[in-house]
C-alpha cells in the first residue's frame, strides 16, 4: 500500500465491455484495483452509456427509479419482453430494446420486414400511465420503416389507398397514401421528445438511413439498398404532405432507420442530443467534478473512432473542463489515438497483459481491469 497525505478522489466512468461486464461492473473492476492501493480513497463510481444499448440499466443502477416490463411486437414480428425506465417523472426507452438487430439472428436480418412497431408499443404505455416526456436512444436498431411501426403503434393510422391500414415494414410503407395524425396531436399536445443519438444522417439520399446503414441490417445488394431508401422517400412524402412541414433533411431523422423522423413529427419540443451528453446530464456528473483527482473510463474496444462521440470521449471533455485528467482502460486499444489526447485523455490502456483467445480474455476481464487499474494507480501516484 502507498501512503500519501493527500486527499484522492476518483470518478470511474466506464461504458459497458459488450458481451462481457455491465459498465457498473467495470466500474467494480476499477474500484477493487484501486482500493488495493488507497483503500480510503473517495471513489464515485458513475458507469455511462452512449443512448444506446444498456442505458436504460445504466441509469437505472446510478439514478434510480422503476423499470417497467411489456410484453411487445420485436422488430421481426415475434412477441419480446421489452423494458424501459421511468425516471423524474419521463420515459427512457432505447429503440435497441424492443426493436434492436442484436435481437435477430444475422441470417434472418430483413430491412424489408423489420418494424419499429415495439418501440411505439413502450412510448403507448407510458403515455398511458401519464408520462408526457420522453428520452429516446436511437442506437442498435434493427428496422429501416422511417418510424412508421412506431408511429401505428401510437395510435395514428397508416393507411393505403382503400384506407386499409398498411403493413409492417419498409417494403410495406411504399403503399401508404394516408396519415391520421390530427387526433394524437390533439391529445398529446405537451408532448416532450429528446433524442439520444450521435448519428447525424438525412432520412434519405446518399447520406441517409438505407445507403448508410441498411447493409448492417440486412440488405444484400445495391439494388436493395436503393429500394429501401426509395420506399422511406415515398412514405416521408407522404407523412409532410399530411404535416404541412419538411422534416427529411433533419440532421438524425435517419437515426435508427428513420425513427428519429418518426418522432421528429410527434411534437415542436423534439430536440436531438449526443447520447453520452444526455446521459452525463441525467446522472449529474458535473456536480461530482470539483476536487476530482483522476477520472477512469473505458470500453470495449478503443481506437480512432472513440474520438468522434463515443462515450469515453465526452467524459473526457468534461473532465478537460474542470481541468481533471482521464485515463481509458479498455478491453483493446488500437490505432492512431492522436484526437483522444487533443480531446482530453491522458493515456489509453489495454487490459491484456498476456496471449489469450477472445473467449479467455473476456472471462478474466474483472480480474485485467482491476489488475491494469492498479498498476495504473501505483504508477501515477
Amino acid at each position: 500500500m502507498i501512503h500519501t497525505n493527500k486527499k484522492l478522489k476518483f470518478i470511474l466512468a466506464p461504458d459497458s465491455y459488450k458481451e462481457s461486464l455491465s459498465a457498473y461492473d467495470v466500474s467494480l473492476a476499477m474500484e477493487t484495483g484501486i482500493r488495493n492501493v488507497f483503500p480510503k480513497a473517495e471513489v464515485i463510481k458513475l458507469p455511462i452509456a452512449d443512448g444506446g444499448e444498456g442505458t436504460t440499466t445504466v441509469l437505472y443502477d446510478t439514478c434510480g427509479g422503476e423499470i417497467i416490463t411489456k410484453n411487445v411486437v420485436s422488430a421481426n414480428g415475434e412477441q419480446k419482453d421489452s423494458s424501459y425506465l421511468i425516471f423524474n417523472n419521463q420515459a427512457i426507452i432505447e429503440v435497441a430494446e424492443a426493436s434492436g438487430l442484436e435481437h435477430i439472428p444475422k441470417d434472418e436480418r430483413n430491412p424489408f420486414l423489420a418494424t419499429s412497431f415495439g418501440t411505439g408499443e413502450l412510448m403507448r404505455d407510458a403515455l398511458d400511465r401519464g408520462i408526457r416526456s420522453f428520452i429516446i436512444g436511437l442506437g442498435g436498431s434493427a428496422c429501416n420503416d422511417a418510424g412508421a411501426g412506431l408511429l401505428q403503434a401510437l395510435g395514428i393510422e397508416v393507411l393505403d389507398e382503400k384506407l386499409q391500414p398498411v403493413g409492417y415494414g419498409n417494403g410495406e410503407i411504399t403503399c401508404t397514401e394516408t396519415i391520421l395524425y390530427a387526433d394524437f396531436l390533439a391529445k398529446y399536445p405537451d408532448l416532450v421528445i429528446t433524442v439520444a443519438s450521435d448519428v447525424t444522417n438525412v432520412l434519405y439520399g446518399k447520406t441517409g438511413a438505407s445507403l448508410t446503414f441498411g447493409k448492417q441490417k440486412g440488405a444484400k445488394s445495391l439494388e436493395e439498398l436503393e429500394l429501401l431508401d426509395q420506399n422511406i422517400k415515398r412514405f416521408a412524402t407522404c407523412v409532410e404532405k399530411t404535416q404541412n412541414e419538411k422534416y427529411n433533411k433533419l440532421p438524425g431523422s435517419g437515426a435508427a432507420g428513420g425513427v428519429g423522423f418518426a418522432l421528429a413529427t410527434l411534437t415542436k419540443n423534439f430536440t436531438i442530443r449526443s447520447g453520452i451528453e444526455v446521459v452525463l446530464d441525467l446522472i449529474q456528473f458535473d456536480k461530482h467534478l470539483p476536487n476530482t483527482t483522476l477520472i477512469l473510463t473505458g470500453e470495449g474496444a478503443t481506437d480512432f473512432q472513440t474520438a468522434y462521440g463515443k462515450a469515453p470521449m465526452g467524459v473526457a471533455k468534461r473532465g478537460l473542463l474542470h481541468e481533471v485528467p482521464t485515463i481509458i482502460i479498455s478491453g483493446k486499444v488500437e490505432g492512431d489515438l492522436t484526437e483522444l489526447y487533443a480531446g482530453g485523455i491522458v493515456a489509453a490502456f489495454s487490459v491484456l497483459h498476456s496471449i489469450s483467445t477472445l473467449e479467455e480474455a473476456m472471462d478474466e476481464a474483472y480480474e485485467n481491469i482491476a489488475y491494469t487499474t492498479e498498476a495504473i494507480i501505483r504508477a501515477r501516484f
